[in-house]
C-alpha cells in the first residue's frame, strides 16, 4: 500500500461529504488542508514529532490493514 491510497481514500470521502451536504468542495477541501496545515506547523514547531518514537508497529501493521480493507470495500460496492 503506497502513499497514495490514504490520500485517494480521503478525497472521495471529502467529495462524498460535500455531496452529501451540498457544500462546495473545493472551499471544504481547501478548509479542510489549511487546518490541516496549521496542525502540522504547531506540532513541528512544539518538537511533538518525537511521540511517533512511542508509537508501536502494530498501530503501522492497523493502518495498513484498514488502507487495504477500504479498497477491498469500495471496490464491492
Amino acid at each position: 500500500v503506497g502513499v497514495t491510497a490514504p490520500v485517494t481514500i480521503f478525497t472521495k470521502v471529502l467529495y462524498q461529504l460535500s455531496e452529501q451536504y451540498e457544500i462546495n468542495y473545493f472551499a471544504l477541501h481547501w478548509w479542510t488542508c489549511t487546518w490541516a496545515a496549521v496542525f502540522h506547523w504547531i506540532i513541528a514547531s512544539t518538537g511533538a514529532c518525537a511521540a511517533v518514537s512511542h508509537v508501536t508497529k502494530f498501530a503501522g501493521e492497523i493502518f495498513g490493514f484498514f488502507i487495504s480493507y477500504m479498497y477491498i470495500f469500495l471496490h464491492l460496492s
